[in-house]
């Protein structure tokens, strides 16, 4: 049996050679349909990422995501803990094809996000996925509180937390905002996004 090992690079899905490419821009109404191939060979920056996700945001939206990405720091993580707390309990948790879906990810990012959600979320953290049941949330910070209901929208596919929340910036701070917009393109584009890097014109 023959595996095929080819990856393609950022130059080989320059949107030149593309045949949806028109007049310098992409003649597709709903934009790029080869995001997700892009976003793998690395041809892809946060902005663009953002732009395919959220096509139509609300003035209030709009504005969040633009600072959003005008203040990327070319990392998807929170800080060296974050990717350091994720990395441990993936260990711990092993590896299941099943479970390991793009949601699961997603979810699971937004948990480890920082020192107190991960240590409420920990007992919910099994081989057979999460248990949202098992979370504590008394106490918990309001920001938090939204990220724990994010993840739970994300990974099982509920209503728990929609996008007209991420509008409210009392509830979801600064950081929780990017945090949860960062989980929604790891869920939509799989866990490649998280190589992505900034951009110096901002266009949202």
């Amino acid at each position: 049996m023959y595996i095929c090992t080819f990856k393609y690079t950022p130059e080989d899905m320059d949107c030149r050679y593309c045949l949806k490419y028109e007049h310098r821009r992409c003649a597709e109404k709903n934009g790029c349909p080869y995001i997700a191939e892009r976003i793998e060979a690395g041809a892809v920056c946060y902005g663009e990422a953002i732009r395919a996700t959220f096509k139509n945001p609300s003035a209030l939206l709009h504005w969040r995501l633009r600072h959003l990405v005008e203040h990327f720091s070319d990392s998807m993580w929170e800080d060296e803990n974050h990717d350091k707390r994720f990395q441990r309990i993936r260990a711990e948790m092993g590896t299941r094809k099943k479970r390991d879906t793009p949601q699961f990810f997603a979810a699971l990012y937004l948990l480890t996000a920082n020192e107190d959600i991960y240590r409420r979320a920990y007992n919910a953290l099994g081989i057979g996925g999460i248990e949202f049941d098992y979370v504590r949330i008394t106490g918990i910070s309001i920001p938090d509180y939204a990220l724990v209901q994010a993840a739970k929208s994300i990974y099982r596919g509920t209503d728990h937390f929609t996008v007209s929340d991420l509008e409210d910036s009392e509830a979801v701070d600064t950081v929780a905002f990017r945090l949860v917009i960062n989980a929604l393109l790891i869920a939509q584009y799989g866990w490649e996004v998280m190589k992505i890097k900034g951009e110096r014109e901002v266009i949202i």
